[in-house]
């Protein structure tokens, strides 16, 4: 079900770097430079697409020699920051994720518009029809039948002559790795590519699919609707080393320069440990500013909890399940077997909804008969969102105060991972074979 990544694909893209490696802003703004240089980009409009403060980047690194490199050559440039449905940056954070000086946005990068992802605006949304069932069925290996997929996307990607993504790539619960055209899919699009996708995602299961490095059935739905933009593709993709290097960086056409980076990141952000932990503390960074983000820390130390055990999702910072999604709290945060085994009663609810309550819930057993689910592991929030509400959402409660880091981290059965989201946790018996 998930193909090996094509021969020659990551050999395509142009790169710099690799696993080990900090690039210095010079390398960086050099390679950009020559790489925009040897494409004809005289007179043309560029959609530069960029992900929100969600990723862990250094965006100013590639994007103040793009801009050098695009200015007086590009006869108009529109930033889209790729939100997917996540809540819209204000000015203030769209400054500090694009590193604007004292000029602010516009002075920092005159000629520029840089806007929010409108993924809940129709009048921003363009319509590039629609993939068949029999292609669906296809696609995601007989996963879903009878589902056709309308393709939408932001309008800026269509009508510009040009769609440049620039974004790094991490282990990823849906597609397997992030980056390359998922920014076009799910991050510009709206509720059917993403509840589809999404949704072959959960039946596949994050605990398998994230972090596969190969070509993902997931991968090959966003690939697919992406060859029905018009814009000519471009990419750079990075690999980020801490929060503020990059140890490598990638140009081409979206899928080569993904694969090439990926094969990177399944070096630098899988970390492999001896055995599985009792206990699991997440803390998770204050760029997450929901579950609905910060649940990425469940989902990436999950594979190394062991039976039984527990995840502890440490956000004291966290208010709120999600703003955007108020249907979660409908059917709260469950197995997958607990929706696939009652279809015909969740089968009408937002898809994507769905998916992300099996990824923060992980493996387990739901059985109809008796009304009991059985999740792998236990999950627990210990953020700021009342007892009584994480009730709601079928998720115990764990006082942040409670927790004595010292006592934890010095626990043999307990792994406490800082910063927790971007880097996946397996064990050391996962690791591939060469």
């Amino acid at each position: 079900m998930i193909l090996p990544i094509p021969e020659g694909l990551a050999e395509r893209a142009a790169m710099i770097g690799g696993p080990g490696q900090i690039l210095t802003p010079q390398q960086v703004a050099e390679f950009v430079t020559t790489q925009l240089a040897a494409q004809d980009l005289d007179g043309a409009s560029v959609c530069v697409i960029i992900p929100d403060g969600t990723r862990t980047v250094p965006l100013p690194q590639i994007l103040r020699p793009l801009h050098a490199a695009l200015h007086g050559r590009a006869s108009k440039v529109t930033v889209l920051i790729a939100l997917g449905t996540h809540a819209a940056m204000s000015e203030s954070a769209i400054e500090t994720l694009v590193g604007a000086t004292e000029k602010g946005l516009a002075g920092t990068y005159p000629g520029w518009e840089i806007l929010n992802h409108a993924w809940d605006d129709p009048e921003q949304i363009a319509d590039l029809g629609e993939i068949s069932a029999d292609r669906i069925t296809e696609l995601s290996g007989g996963l879903l039948t009878d589902v056709p997929m309308r393709v939408q996307i932001n309008r800026h990607v269509v009508e510009h002559d040009v769609a440049l993504v620039v974004g790094p790539v991490f282990p990823h619960e849906v597609v397997g790795f992030s980056g390359g055209t998922k920014y076009f899919f799910p991050g510009c699009s709206v509720h059917d590519v993403i509840d589809v996708s999404h949704w072959v995602g959960a039946l596949i299961t994050a605990s398998r699919i994230i972090g596969a490095l190969g070509i993902t059935p997931v991968r090959q739905l966003i690939d697919a609707a992406s060859e029905r933009i018009p814009a000519r593709q471009l990419c750079f993709t990075c690999d980020v080393e801490g929060a503020d290097d990059l140890g490598a960086i990638a140009f081409g056409d979206p899928q080569s320069a993904w694969a090439a980076m990926a094969t990177v990141a399944a070096q630098t952000h899988i970390t492999y440990v001896e055995k599985p932990y009792q206990r699991i503390v997440a803390i998770v960074p204050e760029m997450y500013e929901d579950i609905w983000t910060g649940a990425k820390g469940f989902y990436k130390s999950e594979p190394v909890c062991a039976d039984g055990g527990e995840v502890i999702i440490y956000a004291p910072h966290i208010t709120e399940v999600a703003a955007m999604h108020p249907g979660l709290k409908d059917i709260g945060y469950h197995t997958i077997e607990y929706f696939t085994k009652q279809w015909d009663r969740f089968k009408d609810h937002p898809w994507g909804e769905l998916a992300h309550s099996t990824h923060v819930t992980g493996l387990g057993t739901y059985d109809p008969e008796t009304g009991v689910e059985t999740p792998r592991v236990r999950r627990s929030f210990a953020t700021s969102i009342p007892p009584e509400v994480c009730a709601e959402y079928n998720v115990p409660y764990v006082d942040p105060e409670s927790l004595d880091f010292d006592a934890l981290r010095a626990d043999p059965d307990t792994l406490v991972i800082d910063r927790a989201g971007e880097v996946l946790y397996r064990l050391a018996s996962e690791r591939p074979t060469a």
